[in-house]
């Protein structure tokens, strides 16, 4: 009898490199209907975690290698199977929303111990891509996954699940007066795509914001470390840059 073309188990294997990533397109307000899912946007970084044998290796969302960076996440991966996850990597602070610059400031130590890395797709699953295959089926997958690795992982590794029993505008409206960072919809039945898909959605809590370059700093290493940013402000004198 022919296989199905659903039939996941005749994918081919996924290569253990870095897999360009699927970004959301920015939009005034999320889409409506049954077909689409909305989940939290987190305001953390972006990290593609890729584990072989046992061996995690961490991606930033422009493929740069940050393995260094993630030594206890990297512990923790080891339960997992052969898998490439997507995710965003948080620091959460007491009152449990994400706190950005505590978690740039574990980086640059690298002590992101205390970060929580916040899973909401998978890419591929031991020898099978299921990029080509629908959010549903890669949603189910990566539950399993992360299931299967034991309560040890969820001190560290937690599944971003959908909102469900509240309209979007309602949602974007909730997560936007908790301080979070908005909410992205997805389409239930697109499969993985590299790139801004109209599959793949944000509405943003906070606005846009036109800065000023003014300069850039060192370290004591005399490496690049950040940018001198200002903002322009109206008064009484006029638009100024602080």
């Amino acid at each position: 009898m022919a296989r199905k073309k659903q039939d996941i188990e005749i994918t081919p294997r996924m290569p253990a490199v870095f897999q360009p990533l699927s970004h959301p397109t920015l939009v005034g307000k999320p889409p409506e209907g049954r077909d689409w899912i909305h989940e939290i946007k987190y305001d953390g970084y972006r990290f593609q975690l890729a584990v072989r044998a046992g061996v995690a290796t961490w991606y930033t969302r422009n493929g740069l290698d940050w393995t260094d960076k993630m030594e206890a996440h990297s512990s923790d991966a080891e339960a997992l199977e052969d898998c490439i996850l997507d995710g965003e990597l948080c620091a959460v602070g007491p009152d449990g929303e994400p706190n950005f610059s505590a978690l740039r400031a574990d980086l640059n130590r690298r002590t992101s111990g205390r970060s929580v890395y916040f899973v909401f797709d998978i890419l591929s699953r031991g020898e099978t891509d299921l990029r080509p295959y629908a959010l549903s089926t890669r949603k189910k997958s990566l539950q399993q996954v992360l299931e299967a690795a034991g309560p040890g992982i969820t001190k560290r590794f937690r599944y971003v699940d959908r909102f469900e029993g509240i309209s979007p505008a309602d949602l974007v409206k909730a997560a936007c007066r908790i301080r979070l960072e908005g909410v992205v919809s997805k389409k239930l039945g697109e499969n993985y795509k590299a790139g801004r898909s109209a599959a793949f959605m944000k509405v943003k809590c906070r606005p846009g914001q036109e800065v000023v370059v003014g300069g850039w700093k060192a370290g004591r290493d005399g490496r690049f470390k950040g940018l001198l940013t200002g903002v322009y402000e109206r008064g009484s004198s006029g638009t100024r840059a602080r």
